[in-house]
């Protein structure tokens, strides 16, 4: 997507994600197409197939923010529930052994 901003800076987000989270803010269905296969090379370096993956992290947390920040999420109550039980539990992991 172009244009996106988060926290006020442009920022390229991860479209997949991104794109889905609009079409079910207007109110669109989406499902799950079990039978539909990708084909893709894999990462050519361990440096390259890092970046890659803190790149989707990074732009899935973005999309994830910006749903719960717009409250719409909330209209599905165990989507909204999945994104708040995946933004508490890093923060669950660091300090359970604390406790």
């Amino acid at each position: 997507m172009v244009n996106e901003k988060f926290l006020g800076q442009l920022v390229i987000s991860g479209e997949d994600k991104r794109l889905t989270y609009l079409i079910q803010e207007r109110g669109w269905k989406v499902t799950y197409q079990s039978t539909a296969r990708v084909f893709t090379e894999g990462e050519k370096s361990l440096l390259t197939l890092y970046k890659q993956r803190t790149r989707h992290s990074r732009n899935s947390w973005r999309s994830d923010i910006k749903a719960l920040k717009e409250g719409w999420v909330f209209k599905h109550p165990s989507l909204a529930f999945h994104l708040i039980d995946r933004s508490v539990q890093p923060f669950v992991a660091l300090v359970s052994p604390v406790y």
